[in-house]
């Protein structure tokens, strides 16, 4: 079924939803403590959206020797408007057409342009309308329409974000096999009326056998660039499997952040989740409840799919005293939490909400200042909380700070989309001088100055 995209957030550039790398401009309106999000400038429609332009009204295009381009995108990446936004300071990763769907699973359809019409004042009047036609051939019911941008761009090179999204959910009741989105997509105020169609397979799903090269910590590190969730209830138990009881106390909070955001996004796969459970080994089935317990935490009521029986299994899961990654960060566990969250979305909230600790700029040197006045405090054990709660709370910012900063400083260097909603955090002048030379040092290429180092005091 096709849905107009639900979200609260809407979000303006002051040059638009588009992209012209480098933004300046357009950056410097984005509100840092806001993910990029889609604008929606209204709901889809089942009639044609109406022109604003006049028949016959003079229009530039970027090429004039060559036509009007749109491209059509199906794509099952959550963040596909943060990806765009992305590219403005130099990256963003390729969106993957989805070729396949499982029932109950979303795909987002995102129609773009380029080289379109512009009129003297700078305005467009892009729309779009799409249909979809079943595996059994019947349609899903009247086409929506929507617009793709009907507004001003500062320049007619401007990759333009659609101004209405629109997705696509497999519905439990869809027929099996290959159904065609068809959109129709008219610049009209060059006149251009072009179609393009894009053909997705509906399938059961059924958890695959996991590859025998299969990396399971490099598959859920890279996730977002390439997202197959349909290997996430197999991925879980080798994740498990390959690390040692050291190690996956260590790698826990980024599994649950991960699986919390991949389940989120993914409902339609709870189902099977809870079904494995029931029969899975000891190893997996623990593996399974901490991600389940993690995921519904706090939670009464049993989710669809969800027998008593497994509900009542999870108790003990669902009610552990969980780290809470929406929180004030005051653990460094917070931060794992969510980099996993990052890794199954590529959203840009998870990393502007790392940034929170350098906040507490002026802190930097408390650890060295509160020993030098007590030397007694020298060789404490840090791992004693007795210890911990007795010592002033600027040197647990302090901590924070310097693990935040080594975090993001570490992940910048081995994803080039961190790096970029750095920079995008850094250019719309949002955050404090301090932590905003923070974040400058640390995407310096000299390792040496990815430290914080306290100015003398």
């Amino acid at each position: 079924m096709l849905r107009r995209l639900p979200t609260a957030c809407l979000f303006f550039l002051l040059a638009g939803c588009a992209h012209q790398s480098p933004a300046p401009v357009a950056l410097s309106s984005i509100p840092a403590n806001t993910a990029p999000a889609v604008n929606l400038a209204g709901p889809a429609k089942p009639s044609p959206v109406q022109r604003i332009s006049v028949p016959g009204e003079r229009f530039t295009r970027a090429d004039p020797d060559k036509p009007f381009k749109p491209t059509l995108i199906v794509t099952t990446q959550v963040a596909n408007a943060d990806l765009f936004f992305a590219t403005m300071v130099g990256f963003g990763p390729p969106y993957r057409q989805a070729t396949r769907l499982y029932r109950g699973q979303r795909a987002f359809i995102l129609p773009f342009a380029e080289n379109y019409a512009v009129a003297s004042d700078g305005r467009t009047d892009l729309t779009f309308e799409l249909n979809l036609l079943k595996a059994d051939h019947s349609k899903d019911g009247p086409a929506l329409s929507g617009v793709l941008w009907q507004d001003k761009v500062t320049s007619p090179h401007q990759l333009l974000f659609t101004s209405t999204t629109i997705n696509y959910y497999a519905e439990p009741s869809d027929p099996l096999g290959e159904c065609v989105l068809t959109a129709r997509i008219h610049d009209q105020l060059g006149g251009d009326d072009i179609t393009l169609t894009h053909a997705v397979v509906i399938e059961d799903y059924k958890p695959p056998v996991l590859p025998a090269d299969f990396n399971a910590e490099s598959w859920l590190q890279t996730y977002y660039l390439n997202p197959d969730p349909a290997l996430a209830l197999p991925a879980l138990g080798a994740l498990f499997d390959k690390l040692t009881a050291n190690r996956r106390t260590s790698a826990l909070p980024t599994i649950l952040g991960f699986y919390d955001q991949l389940l989120n996004d993914n409902p339609w796969l709870l189902t099977a989740f809870f079904a494995r459970l029931a029969f899975a080994d000891p190893n997996e089935a623990y593996a399974l409840s901490v991600v389940l317990g993690f995921r519904f935490r706090a939670t009464t009521d049993a989710p669809a799919g969800c027998t008593p029986e497994i509900w009542r299994r999870l108790e003990t899961f669902r009610t552990h005293a969980w780290i809470d990654p929406d929180s004030t960060l005051t653990d460094p566990t917070q931060l794992d939490c969510l980099w996993g969250r990052f890794f199954a979305s590529g959203f840009y909230a998870p990393v502007y909400k790392l940034t929170e600790p350098l906040a507490a700029f002026a802190d930097l040197g408390a650890t060295d200042r509160y020993t030098a006045d007590h030397p007694a405090a020298q060789g404490t054990d840090d791992s004693d909380p007795a210890g911990q709660a007795a010592l002033p709370a600027e040197i647990g910012r302090e901590q924070m700070l310097r693990a935040s900063l080594w975090s993001l400083g570490n992940n910048a260097k081995i994803h080039p989309l961190v790096r970029a909603y750095l920079d995008l955090i850094i250019r719309t002048g949002k955050v404090a001088e301090g932590p905003r030379a923070l974040l400058v040092r640390i995407l310096q290429p000299d390792p040496e100055t990815t430290s914080a180092s306290p100015a003398a005091r």
